[in-house]
């Protein structure tokens, strides 16, 4: 996980914050997708 690997190189509290407390934090994250990758996906998930 990347925040995981930010922790092991930074020493990070807030990172570890966030991974100590993942159910709390997780739905503040969102997934960055390119909109024609979107429609790509979905034209596939129809087939």
């Amino acid at each position: 996980m990347l925040i995981a690997r930010h922790v092991c190189h930074t020493g990070s509290i807030r990172a570890q914050t966030i991974l100590d407390n993942r159910e709390e934090y997780l739905p503040k994250f969102v997934k960055v997708m390119p909109t024609e990758y979107r429609r790509v996906l979905e034209g596939l998930a129809k087939r």
